[in-house]
């Protein structure tokens, strides 16, 4: 009997589980539906999907006065641009009662000297996924190395993500994404990492 309980308690864990996770495969299937939506015709891929968060999260919050802020969820992509500008890590945490306050951070894997952070407003229903509102930080991270990414990056990001522009429309989600949430962080990483490609292609140099 109790080999019984623990079998069907089991099969309930890992049901539960499953629900909650999306793997790489879809999310590159929502990544593709991002950039037709966008007309971007980039061979970008992901690479990685985890709950990891940046190694220097302490000084970036501390650089945007955000030391005070709790971290209720992580997602972490690694996004291959298959461009000269390498791979990127995009971090997408949840750091608000506001379920739909996010803060998307930005470290590109040739130059840690500099970290792009987006401090976003996301509304997430009806299968979409919209911007509703959002402050650029574009930071020195102290670590030393030659700085490769150019300003244009950061103002590149700012104004894609301004309202005027497509990001600041409805974008529909697909597949496994649109079964929100919980992979809400996940999917804006994702959604990020579109206008990440088109932005990171012009400002390395």
């Amino acid at each position: 009997m109790k080999k019984l309980v623990f079998g069907l308690i089991a099969t309930v864990l890992l049901s539960n589980f499953s629900v909650g996770q999306v793997t790489i495969t879809e999310f590159n299937k929502q990544l593709e539906i991002f950039k037709t939506q966008v007309k971007n015709s980039s061979n970008s891929q992901i690479v990685l999907s985890d709950e990891s968060m940046p190694k220097n999260l302490t000084s970036y919050l501390s650089k945007i006065s955000k030391s005070d802020s709790i971290i209720n969820t992580s997602s972490h992509i690694k996004l291959d641009t298959k461009s000269d500008s390498g791979v990127l890590d995009i971090y997408s945490m949840q750091y608000s009662k506001d379920e739909s306050k996010y803060l998307i951070i930005i470290e590109n894997e040739n130059d840690l000297t500099q970290c792009s952070i987006i401090d976003a407003s996301f509304d997430f229903s009806n299968k979409s996924i919209k911007l509703l509102s959002h402050n650029d930080f574009f930071i020195n991270s102290n670590i030393e190395g030659k700085i490769k990414w150019s300003k244009c990056f950061g103002d590149c990001m700012s104004a894609g993500l301004d309202a005027h522009e497509l990001f600041g429309q409805v974008i529909i989600l697909g597949g496994a994404a649109s079964a929100i949430c919980p992979p809400c962080g996940a999917v804006a990483s994702v959604y990020v990492g579109v206008l990440v490609v088109v932005c990171a292609g012009g400002s390395v140099h």
